[in-house]
């Protein structure tokens, strides 16, 4: 019997260990987007598929109890049902649905396998080690193939650009064959690489942290992606601002390198990239002596921005016409079409109609006291859990202009915040 009990334990521990080297490869090669697929079409399965079903499979039977027991994934089955139900009665676009519904059921037991990983400290330190390891080489391989440095085989495969005044600037896609693909990655990792930065003692390891952030933002802004730097600048200096706890000396020394670095930052801007200049000066659609804006071009860019409002207004409204909700399908509307609606808020307003404003409540109040958690935790985790809470933050702001809740990274850093709720808090308690 003993040794029964015995075998058991070492069956635990053995998929502990090997799903946390699955997860630090995942988080490795997350960032490196088609690199590591299998074909190079977006929709393709790589490495990182084969991971997230992995760990599915590894944990299924005990995610199934945890559905059912801890509240905020009891509410995200609440989400997957009613999208069921409502997929089932929607005219057009059902395919698309389901398929939606079947890839975010998958996301949300990936989220729960995540909780269900044993986590220390050492563990977590790994995790971000890899983590930021993909995102640095994502950003640099990226800049060197775009500055024509070295041709590097799958990186900016994509070739598109932004027209502004007539002539064409091409943009970086890096990995990846969307921009807001790339977006949705980098507004998770590098407000967490920024917040760790803040926070470490190490200088060799600051010096790192702070040239991924720096080089990837570069990157991000060489893709024209506004929403994604946006994000990340957001969150950044809320941090900053109201969660930095370091004290008046630190703050001060921080304060002082990054104004430097800041500084040189813009510098390089301005002198090695102009054209980008005029690129977000059109896209913010201002009007200045050195880029004057083409009116036909400024009324186009005024549509794009006015869609996603368009779509939600159209979404609240035919919740009267469609109380059950369209599942995860396309916005239909006369103007436009089927379209996607990028924005995640629309989404789940269009999929769940009436349900949906009792949904978010009872998402949001669970979450509140989810993230109550960072009050509570030691001092060497405290800011770990701020740079994964501001990391998503972050995301969640670039979700408002592209639909990106399909996004592995996102579900990881979600299960990591759950995870920290329930196994470092002094107070063990349900919520």
């Amino acid at each position: 019997m003993t040794d029964i009990r015995n075998l058991s334990i070492s069956v635990k521990e053995f998929r502990d260990r090997f799903s946390f080297i699955l997860l630090c490869v995942y988080v490795f090669v997350a960032p490196l987007g088609t690199l590591f697929r299998f074909s190079s079409k977006e929709t393709a399965l790589g490495v990182s598929s084969v991971i997230l079903l992995s760990l599915i499979g590894l944990y299924f039977i005990d995610s199934l109890y945890v559905f059912l027991r801890r509240k905020i994934f009891v509410i995200l089955l609440l989400l997957i049902l009613w999208l069921l139900l409502s997929s089932f009665f929607i005219l057009d676009d059902t395919t698309r649905a389901y398929t939606n519904l079947i890839f975010l059921t998958g996301y949300i037991l990936f989220c729960i396998a995540i909780t269900l990983i044993h986590i220390s400290l050492f563990r977590l330190r790994l995790l971000f080690f890899f983590l930021f390891l993909g995102i640095f080489l994502s950003a640099g391989l990226t800049l060197i193939d775009f500055l024509g440095i070295i041709d590097i085989p799958y990186v900016n495969m994509l070739k598109i650009s932004t027209k502004v005044n007539g002539e064409e600037i091409y943009q970086a896609s890096g990995f990846f064959m969307r921009r807001s693909a790339m977006a949705a990655y980098f507004s998770l990792v590098l407000p967490a690489s920024f917040i760790i930065f803040l926070n470490l003692r190490h200088n060799f390891l600051r010096i790192i942290l702070i040239s991924t952030y720096f080089m990837g933002l570069l990157v991000l802004i060489l893709t024209h992606n506004l929403a994604g730097i946006t994000a990340i600048l957001i969150s950044c200096i809320i941090y900053f601002l109201f969660g930095y706890n370091g004290n008046f000396l630190l703050k001060l020394r921080n304060i002082l390198i990054l104004s430097g670095l800041i500084l040189s930052f813009a510098f390089v801007l301005v002198f090695r990239f102009p054209q980008v200049i005029d690129v977000y000066m059109f896209r913010i659609q201002v009007h200045y002596s050195n880029a004057p804006v083409n009116d036909v071009f400024l009324a186009k860019q005024k549509e794009s921005d006015n869609e996603r409002l368009y779509f939600l207004k159209h979404a609240i409204m035919n919740v009267v016409k469609c109380p059950l909700g369209h599942g995860l399908s396309y916005i239909s509307t006369y103007e436009y079409g089927l379209t996607d609606p990028h924005n995640i808020i629309t989404q789940l307003i269009w999929g769940l109609g009436i349900f949906s404003f009792f949904w978010f409540a009872l998402f949001v109040a669970v979450l509140i006291n989810i993230l109550k958690t960072s009050k509570n935790l030691k001092d060497t985790y405290r800011f770990y859990f701020d740079s994964i809470k501001y990391g998503l933050f972050s995301w969640l702001i670039c979700a408002m202009a592209h639909n990106i809740i399909f996004t592995g990274l996102a579900w990881l850093f979600f299960g990591l915040m759950i995870n920290f709720h329930y196994r470092y808090l002094w107070c063990n308690t349900d919520f």
